[in-house]
């Protein structure tokens, strides 16, 4: 998935094999346009955020969320804004068909 001209929407996917559309995620988007990407069109859920509350000052972004996926954990600042992405393995078996790589599937920018 690609942004539009502006930056903010995203534009719709490529089907490269006519069965499964593919989708790329800018990390520049909202949180509330990558949660409707992963949980609407994808079909999978995140549940609950973590909430960790800063009152120390070791975190420029003060309170944070984080939402993970499988292979994903997104911080996300009080703002809706992307602070962090962690991308770690997972076994294939436990990742959702919407995650499974694709032949021929890719992004382009």
């Amino acid at each position: 998935m690609e942004l539009d001209a502006v930056g903010q929407s995203p534009v719709a996917p490529a089907a490269h094999d006519g069965s499964m559309e593919t989708y790329c995620i800018d990390v520049r988007w909202p949180w509330p346009k990558i949660q409707e990407l992963l949980g609407g069109r994808a079909g999978v859920s995140c549940g609950k955020p973590l909430l960790i509350v800063s009152q120390s000052g070791h975190t420029p972004f003060g309170s944070t969320s984080f939402y993970a996926f499988p292979g994903l954990a997104f911080e996300v600042m009080q703002n809706g804004w992307l602070a962090s992405l962690t991308v770690f393995s997972v076994p294939r078996e436990e990742l959702p068909s919407a995650f499974l790589p694709r032949r021929g599937a890719g992004c382009s920018s």
